[in-house]
């Protein structure tokens, strides 16, 4: 069930424009090709962003932990 929210949520964003404005052949494969490559540099960014937080924190840790 939360994997059919999550779904129904991400998809709002991919809807094509209706009527003469979608585009046709080789540009709409274009655009769905951008619009995969976008999804996985945003998904490379938030997992280095999660990265950067770990490793933070395990420094804070370790430095919290160092002997004076």
């Amino acid at each position: 069930m939360l994997l059919n929210a999550y779904n129904s949520w991400w998809r709002r964003g991919l809807r094509l424009p209706a009527g003469d404005d979608v585009p046709a052949g080789t540009a709409r494969l274009a655009a769905v090709r951008d619009r995969i490559a976008r999804r996985r540099r945003n998904r490379l960014a938030a997992l280095a962003a999660v990265g950067a937080v770990m490793l933070a924190a395990l420094a804070g840790y370790v430095a919290a932990q160092w002997p004076r």
